[in-house]
């Protein structure tokens, strides 16, 4: 048992001002008492680094994929969000590029037969505007590929952070393609257009099938063995606990 707060006081300013010899042997004992029980002990230390992300020895692929989702640097989460916003702006600026033609009686009969109609369906409208978009289609893939390959062993964070909104933005930009041919260009698809939808459509593929193929295929197996590992290890602990 400790001793009061005023006695305290005064066995520990004689034990500062001069050490052992200032204290008696249960005075000693008493501080060390005091020392130990304001210590953590080994058992918590350990509880401790094991709870750290460091440390994750002994989980299974799952749990450590969890882990790292939750111990991941800010920074990779910043790379990928700035990454699918710059592929984003890339879909929204492309169909600026494309060109149509006037549906009028005047230019229609002009057009007829000399190729002309050709010539201005293969022109590209606002070339600065198409140097822009292809710079963030460069941007955007590449550090999405980057990030694929830094953490293409981290299923769910790969799905929910790169696959999913690669598919959603794809399909954003195939929806605002469709509806820019189809309105402010009356239905008349252009080289841009045609190359645009291609690509575009594409993305959106294969990231949908991306998906797919993490979430439900890869994904479901690990699941299926952190659990299987699970139920063996059940009757061990059991056992150990009676």
């Amino acid at each position: 048992m400790l001793p009061s707060t005023v006695i305290w006081e005064g066995i520990l300013q004689r034990y500062l001002k001069y050490g052992d010899a200032g204290c008696d042997v249960s005075e000693r004992l008493t501080i060390l008492a005091a020392m130990n029980s304001r210590t953590p002990s080994r058992a918590n230390s350990v509880t401790v680094s094991a709870s750290s992300p460091a440390s994750i020895a002994g989980h299974t692929r799952y749990i450590e994929m969890l882990l790292e989702v939750d111990h991941m640097p800010w920074v990779y989460n910043i790379i990928a969000s700035v990454a699918h916003w710059v592929l984003l702006a890339g879909y929204l600026v492309i169909p600026g590029t494309f060109t149509s033609l006037q549906k009028s009686e005047n230019l229609e009969q002009a057009l007829i037969g000399n190729g002309a109609n050709k010539a201005v369906l293969n022109k590209i409208q606002n070339p600065p505007l198409l140097a822009i978009a292809c710079v963030f289609f460069a941007v955007g893939t590449t550090l999405l590929t980057w990030l694929c390959w830094t953490w293409r062993s981290n299923y769910i964070w790969l799905v929910g952070r790169v696959f999913m909104p690669v598919a959603m933005n794809a399909a954003a930009g195939l929806a605002t393609t469709l509806i820019n041919v189809y309105t402010a260009q009356s239905a008349t698809w252009s080289i841009m257009a045609l190359v645009t939808t291609v690509m575009v459509g594409s993305a959106f593929l294969v990231s949908l099938s991306l998906t797919v193929l993490y979430k439900y295929v890869l994904l479901k197996k690990v699941e299926e063995e952190h659990e299987m590992e699970m139920r063996t290890r059940t009757p061990t602990s059991t056992d150990n606990h009676s």
